[in-house]
């Protein structure tokens, strides 16, 4: 699960690098085909969740990575002012629209593991606030 979310994510994110101009037909067969693996991992995780078992920081890790990078975006962004901008993965993530489903289910899976606090995976809590 985690594997293809990051897959996913990081085709995505490349193509955001190139400001949407894919070089190679064959990327957006395997963003797609990465992509429906990693809802239907994510989606077997949910399924397997009952009443008392919280939800991982790996699953909301995976369910905000497709909600930022699962909007293809192929406007170009914004020229930054920073010398290492380009190098920067949270210049491109800031700068992308998020998918209001998955935006969604995070809420709710926060929300059921016991708020923000709950999430300890290093790096995760903080980009849930933003």
């Amino acid at each position: 699960m985690v594997f293809f979310s990051f897959l996913f994510g990081a085709a995505e994110d490349l193509l955001s690098h190139q400001n949407g101009h894919d070089s190679s037909p064959k990327n957006e067969y395997w963003r797609a085909k990465f992509h429906g693996i990693a809802i239907q991992l994510i989606n077997e995780q949910i399924s397997k969740l009952d009443a008392n078992t919280e939800p991982t920081d790996e699953l909301l890790a995976c369910i905000l990575t497709l909600a930022t990078y699962g909007v293809n975006q192929s406007t170009p962004l914004p020229k930054s002012e920073s010398p290492l901008g380009a190098a920067q993965n949270l210049e491109v993530t800031a700068h992308r629209e998020y998918v209001k489903a998955h935006e969604n289910a995070l809420y709710y899976l926060v929300n059921r593991k016991g708020g923000l606090s709950k999430v300890t995976m290093y790096g995760i809590n903080i980009l849930l606030q933003s």
